[in-house]
């Protein structure tokens, strides 16, 4: 059923809480797409493009280039389009069906079933008896095809099917799809939550298959609108709901300036298509997260949508004033950080980068410390040797180089660690499953904000009992 069709909810009633997902499912009906064996609804979030993991075998080849002028196509086939994708993909158009697909069509198994599923689609009992197709294909509607392998290991064929709709910028289908199989399809709280899903699909489409847009100077100006408004944010407000830095946006804002040279230009530039998609994806999937257009939007990035207060156990209780109280100052900036368990990776970017800084100058002041402390045990007066008893002002000295040390030893591992995790290619994923992994245990990001805290904790207990020992002396 499409999204226009969810009929508008009384908030004042309790059977229509906004919060039940089950309430925004469309009643059952029979779907306008007969049940056909093999074919089933995905999305563009599940495209299988970068899962199918095809190797070739590695193996000497020997060719010799015939003279003259050489023709080096593919299989053509009749009505079909073949393209390739900026980043390498090979993908094929039916220009006059609207019909797309990356299954590789120039072999002849996969062409047989790609022409078989499509054949059963707009076959007799489908579209074509009540003139659907035709009037889709003259509203610019697309029909996208994913064909891959039967899970039951006998290699049979599978077809997964999406329709798009350019007018009004989302994917539909014909068969119920259940919104809970994308990434975070489960929280939509209104039709409109989902019409926006729906559109963060659509221009993961336009991603996929750049082909499918054109490169208009609106729709160039759309996405420097968007761009522009981001930098104001980002730059006027420490606690904006932008996921880029300044810098990144900036340089969006440059390439998608220098797109319109193209536009003028009658010629396929599927890189700036690509660009685009791929930038309106990720803009509109922020969106979804922070509830875009609904009524409990998330405005700030340490806003809870839900209204989740963060409860403390004993253990942060007890041992925060030990540490003087820091872990406190941690904990807060981890769960700000992960605020209704989304990620802020310009923020977290930022947070590693000052806490790297700190630890470095913790760890210098630390190694001072602890030279002094090692100079004034060399001090006749303050150790009288072996068999001397030990004085409080030694004892002190002694607290104050195990702390020292613990603070340069602790300080070294977590910059180190920090380090290496914020070089890693998969940064933002990464820093996303750190987050997930420690906020699902059981005390939550207290155990991480007392680590990190330990440095400053054993540096300031080091100055302590310096000082009652000068104190004493």
């Amino acid at each position: 059923m499409p999204v226009n069709d969810l009929a508008e909810r009384d908030p004042t009633d309790e059977t229509q809480n906004p919060r039940n997902i089950d309430n925004l499912r469309p009643s059952e009906s029979p779907p306008l797409l007969p049940s056909i064996p093999g074919i089933f609804p995905t999305a563009p979030e599940l495209f299988n493009r970068y899962d199918r993991a095809i190797t070739i075998v590695k193996q000497h080849t020997k060719q010799t280039i015939q003279p003259g002028k050489q023709f080096f196509a593919r299989k053509s086939r009749i009505g079909w389009t073949a393209h390739v994708h900026p980043e390498g993909a090979l993908y094929y158009v039916h220009d006059e069906k609207r019909i797309f697909t990356d299954a590789h069509l120039h072999i002849d198994t996969v062409f047989d079933a790609a022409t078989a599923f499509i054949d059963k689609i707009e076959g007799p009992g489908s579209y074509e008896d009540n003139g659907m197709i035709t009037s889709r294909r003259a509203n610019g509607v697309d029909l996208v095809l994913d064909l891959v392998e039967s899970e039951d290991g006998r290699g049979r064929m599978r077809c997964g099917y999406y329709f798009v709709d350019h007018l009004e910028r989302i994917v539909f289908w014909d068969h119920p799809f259940e919104l809970e199989r994308l990434s975070h399809g489960q929280y939509v709280t209104s039709a409109q939550h989902i019409k926006t899903e729906l559109a963060v699909q659509f221009w993961r489409h336009c991603e996929l298959f750049p082909s499918t847009i054109s490169v208009t100077r609106e729709l160039i100006a759309e996405l420097r609108d968007v761009l522009i408004h981001r930098i104001g944010d980002a730059m006027t407000s420490p606690t904006s709901t932008v996921a880029d830095s300044v810098e990144d946006l900036l340089k969006m804002l440059t390439v998608v300036e220098s797109m319109k040279e193209n536009v003028d230009i009658e010629t396929d530039f599927s890189g700036s298509a690509c660009v685009i998609g791929r930038l309106m994806w990720r803009f509109t999937s922020q969106m979804f997260h922070h509830f875009y257009g609904e009524p409990c939007a998330r405005l700030d990035k340490t806003q809870s949508v839900y209204g989740n207060v963060p409860q403390h156990s004993l253990l942060i209780k007890i041992i925060a004033p030990i540490l003087l109280n820091a872990p406190l100052t941690h904990l807060r900036m981890f769960e700000e950080v992960y605020a209704d368990e989304i990620v802020s990776h310009v923020h977290w970017r930022r947070i590693i980068e000052r806490l790297d800084q700190e630890w470095q100058q913790l760890t210098l002041f630390a190694t001072v410390l602890l030279n002094a402390d090692i100079a004034f045990l060399a001090i006749p007066m303050v150790d009288n040797g072996e068999n001397a008893p030990r004085s409080a002002a030694q004892i002190a000295i002694y607290v104050s180089v195990v702390a020292s040390l613990g603070s340069v030893v602790v300080g070294l591992f977590l910059s180190r660690s920090n380090r290496d995790r914020r070089d890693a290619e998969d940064y933002v994923d990464e820093a996303a499953d750190y987050l997930a992994l420690h906020h699902a245990s059981h005390f939550g990001f207290e155990p991480l904000a007392i680590m990190y805290s330990l440095p400053f904790s054993l540096l300031m207990w080091g100055q302590v009992t310096d000082a009652q020992f000068l104190w004493r002396l």
